[in-house]
């Protein structure tokens, strides 16, 4: 693509080249503290022009006390030099170039050499000092603004901004619960994960249902809902009519091939799936960068998770090569059932999330072994934050709950008719999963089944003959099981043998 450079305003710049598409840099006599930079730029294609505001251009040399930059920038380029460099004239340039097409936007800041695009150049001429730089170039900007915000939106990603939307949660006639889920930028830990849970019944599928109900009928802020569940016997729509969203921005993603209630249970089969699965990949790589973004999801997955190195190895390897769809589903037929889940679910919120979307996921863990449920949990984390968007989950696992801080949880509990929702006491962030499971999801040794049948088996014994000695039954019991009982199992076995011989002994008298 071409630039021209104009110093006539009255030019039109629809006549001033032949070419289908190129740029025009218009003259602006502004002095910046004795520093003239400045320039408006247009973008013509097809004689249709887009206006993208001041942009300010500079060259590396300033010790000559050069200050009519805008004098050497050639009349006609494709690329500026590398002793050029520019930086927009405000924020609204960047907002602007950010609604540009991926290959046309970085063409165009590529061509003018910006610093907001390239932050390793910035850096490297920002440690120059150069006068120009600072007192002309930045004069809008904060340096942190332009490493950040500007830098986002030069790449075509949306302005991290803070977000929130509340719900009342019905507890009983008297009273309901204000549940809120709140994203800040940059945080850490990050905000943009939220989790609920509680015990099976309680009701966590109907709580992602209200969520749903919200956002169909009442204005949250946000801009389409993406709706993922795995079971095949929920109906995550339910209460929700077809056609009365039918103007709304909405997917679902599951086993299940409608999720309205009014629909017969039919089920998704493997090749249904993979259709989709590879619907949503080649709209991915129809972008550059969707296929950017999908590429780095991949390596958040593959470096906690080998198998998966080694079939994906090939794309990694060279990320500039086109990326051949024939080959990738051949290698998504060769994945575990957790993997296909993984890699289609995401590949699914590549495609689809964008700016404020909200993200549903019913029980993300199903199917996952451990380390997989970590991965799929920091891609998916990555993903919302680059698109500024929000995932609510529920979950029965410690291990998603270990990735995500007590203010983004919401622990639901049901007495009768009656539900509530609370915010938990225990910070949940990187900690002990031991400690999750027993503080958060009640578990400890004697929920566990292992211990009845312990129990049953030391009862049997001191039954048959109360006066052997504890290690007696206890060497008895370990014979029974086969010497196969675990450190826990050992320790609550010693435990059972007092407590059960004292029991017995207490119905004697």
């Amino acid at each position: 693509m071409n630039f021209y450079v104009v110093e006539d305003y009255r030019t039109d710049s629809r006549k001033i080249s032949t070419d289908k598409e190129y740029c025009v840099l218009k003259w602006d006599d502004w002095n910046d503290f004795g520093y003239k930079t400045q320039f408006h730029l247009r973008y013509v294609k097809n004689g249709e022009v887009t206006d993208l505001g001041a942009v300010k251009i500079a060259f590396l040399d300033d010790t000559q006390n050069i200050y009519h930059f805008n004098q050497h920038v050639p009349k006609k380029f494709s690329k500026l030099n590398e002793k050029f460099f520019s930086i927009g004239g405000s924020g609204k340039y960047y907002k602007r170039m950010s609604s540009l097409n991926d290959k046309t936007r970085k063409t165009i800041l590529k061509g003018l050499n910006d610093l907001a695009l390239a932050i390793d150049k910035f850096n490297q001429i920002y440690d120059k000092n150069l006068s120009v730089l600072n007192t002309s170039l930045l004069r809008e900007f904060f340096v942190d603004e332009i490493r950040g915000k500007y830098n986002r939106l030069a790449h075509g990603k949306p302005e991290l901004t803070e977000f929130s939307f509340s719900f009342e949660y019905f507890n009983d006639e008297n009273r309901n619960v204000e549940v809120s889920f709140d994203v800040t930028p940059n945080s850490l830990p990050p905000t943009n994960l939220h989790v609920v849970i509680g015990s099976n019944g309680v009701g966590k599928t109907n709580f992602l249902n209200k969520i749903l109900k919200k956002f169909f009928n009442e204005d949250l802020g946000l801009t389409k809902v993406i709706y993922f569940s795995y079971s095949p016997f929920d109906k995550p729509f339910q209460g929700i009519v077809e056609e009365d969203i039918a103007d709304y921005d909405y997917a679902f993603y599951g086993l299940l091939k409608s999720p309205f209630n009014n629909t017969e249970n039919t089920l998704n089969g493997g090749s249904d799936l993979e259709h989709q699965f590879l619907e949503s990949f080649e709209e991915c790589m129809k972008s550059i960068s969707k296929t950017q973004r999908w590429i780095e999801m991949l390596k958040i997955l593959i470096k906690n998770d080998d198998s998966l190195s080694d079939l994906f190895s090939y794309i990694l390897e060279d990320e500039e090569s086109e990326i051949n769809n024939e080959k990738i589903i051949d290698v998504y037929r060769l994945l575990s059932t957790g993997h296909k889940i993984v890699i289609k679910s995401l590949t699914h919120l590549v495609n689809s999330v964008t700016e404020k979307s909200l993200i549903l996921y019913d029980e993300p863990e199903t199917y996952l072994h451990p380390p997989l449920i970590s991965a799929y949990l920091r891609a998916m984390s990555w993903l919302l934050i680059d698109r500024n968007a929000i995932g609510i989950l529920t979950t029965h696992s410690p291990i998603i709950l270990q990735e995500i801080p007590k203010s983004c949880v919401w622990k639901i509990l049901r007495r009768g008719d009656i539900f509530n929702a609370l915010r938990l006491e225990t910070e949940t962030f990187g900690e002990n999963i031991s400690l999750l499971n027993y503080e958060i999801f009640n578990l400890t040794a004697s929920n566990s089944s292992f211990i009845d049948l312990l129990e049953a088996e030391v009862r049997k014994i001191i039954k048959d003959d109360y006066k052997k000695t504890n290690i007696e039954i206890f060497n008895q019991v370990i014979h029974i099981f086969n010497e196969e009982l675990g450190t826990e199992a050992r320790a609550h076995l010693m435990k059972s043998i007092k407590n059960i011989k004292s029991e017995i002994k207490d119905e004697k008298n």
